[in-house]
């Protein structure tokens, strides 16, 4: 071969390394070239993590390996131009996930909380609750520690199918102690888990405990567990809120007329004409919080964050109010019908009419708005991961995602046909709910 063609060959080779190198680093480095307009682009990605972890999944029709695995808990589509891509997760016996998501230069769209939810529906579960009143239909379920509790449409309340006093379900404590209240006797009792056929009755034990507080007239309208322990109650009558102590058989008067109240630790936190006000129960201190607006329509609900340093007082003309400590209370809505705190304690939720639930970080966060479309909202509670919702609508129970993105459709699914009234243990992540008359158990 002659000079000038071994000049010529390493020449082309030259340009042609240095080409490909170049397109190489380029494609490295997240770009693309277009060889349309020959023009270089900037790509992105999307990062998909899933329930089940191996899921197919395509993208605008086409397969995609999922590499999630002992090493990577999901996987990354990179490499994309910018746009919109179709995005479906699906597996034999689950709903599908569907989502249009946007990819933007430079930048990874993470979906690292898609959940499936088993079209199974549920496993009937053998509650020991008797035929003849679980045929009268479940009306209300609840969780006292592990232990089922279940209310029937006849009046009767079973604690693990062993029936226990009253007809209503007042509260439920961590411990899985149950105060519940009796339509027939007029009274508050105490259910402790461990022997449920041995109930305290609250109601005398705070008559006899507080004779020498109590007014003629003064007649019980709410018993609940206080945050100290298992043998400290808060009651609260028609003229005031008191102090009950089972463990030294005393009473005492915390406050006068008040409106609503709640405790987070030692606190106790109250609303009067003054606005809102905390008792300390270990030292016996008082103090004030802040004041409240001016609102006629009367209080329908007062939270607090398990910590007490936020409350929530919603008014029954729907203005919903958030309230620091030291500063101004902040009007949160003109609408709310209802407010919650999630398990963690670390948002807030409110609904608001047509479906919309606004979750509210805290502390002092910036409320994000999902529209769900889902109508007469009566119950939420967070799935364990914190970024799902069970949402019991009308006479159906949800399964919805708390996606804030502008990336639609947002993700609903029924659990069940017909099913509706339910508990989640959190801890476990199983949910128990009833078509009205049979009792199952899910785990998502």
């Amino acid at each position: 071969m002659s000079l000038l063609k071994r000049w010529i060959l390493i020449s082309i080779l030259s340009v042609v390394f240095i080409v490909s190198g170049t397109v190489l680093i380029l494609f490295a480095l997240g770009n693309k070239v277009n060889l349309k307009t020959f023009t270089i682009e900037r790509t992105g990605g999307i990062y998909i993590a899933s329930t089940p972890y191996d899921a197919l999944i395509s993208l605008d029709s086409r397969p995609v390996e999922n590499k999630s695995g002992i090493l990577n808990s999901g996987t990354l589509v990179n490499n994309l131009r910018s746009g919109t891509y179709n995005v479906a997760v699906s597996e034999n016996g689950y709903y599908p996930w569907e989502k249009n998501i946007k990819v933007n230069p430079g930048l990874v769209s993470v979906y690292n909380s898609i959940v499936l939810v088993p079209k199974k529906g549920g496993t009937i579960i053998n509650t020991g609750v008797p035929t003849s009143s679980l045929s009268s239909g479940v009306s209300q379920i609840d969780l006292a520690g592990k232990n089922l509790l279940v209310k029937t449409s006849d009046g009767k309340l079973y604690l693990e199918g062993k029936e226990i006093n009253g007809s209503k379900i007042v509260e439920v404590s961590g411990n899985g102690a149950v105060i519940t209240y009796s339509l027939l006797t007029d009274s508050y009792y105490l259910i402790n888990p461990n022997k449920p056929h041995t109930p305290v009755n609250l109601s005398s034990e705070f008559d006899i405990d507080a004779a020498g507080v109590l007014s003629s007239n003064e007649q019980i309208t709410k018993i609940s567990f206080s945050s100290i322990n298992g043998q400290y109650f808060l009651v609260k009558t028609n003229l005031g809120l008191y102090g009950l102590d089972l463990s030294r058989h005393s009473a005492y008067l915390i406050s006068g007329r008040m409106t609503d109240y709640t405790s987070a630790g030692n606190q106790v936190y109250w609303i009067n004409k003054n606005g809102i006000n905390d008792y300390n129960v270990v030292f016996r201190v008082y103090g004030e919080i802040g004041a409240l607006p001016d609102d006629k329509s009367g209080v329908a609900s007062f939270i607090s964050t398990p910590d007490g340093d936020e409350f929530f007082v919603l008014y029954n003309d729907g203005y919903l109010f958030a309230i620091v400590p030291g500063q101004p209370p902040q009007a949160l809505s003109s609408n709310a019908l209802s407010v919650y705190i999630s398990t963690n304690g670390q948002d807030a939720f409110y609904t608001e009419p047509n479906g919309t639930i606004v979750e509210y970080p805290l502390p002092f966060g910036k409320p994000v708005t999902i529209k769900t479309g889902l109508k007469n909202i009566s119950n939420i509670s967070w799935y364990y991961d914190n970024a799902h919702l069970f949402v019991e609508s009308g006479s159906a129970l949800y399964f919805t995602e708390m996606d804030n993105t502008a990336d639609l459709p947002l993700n609903i699914v029924q659990i069940a046909p017909n099913a509706k009234i339910y508990a989640y243990d959190y801890a476990d992540n199983i949910l128990y709910f009833t078509d009205g008359l049979l009792i199952k158990s899910l785990r998502i």
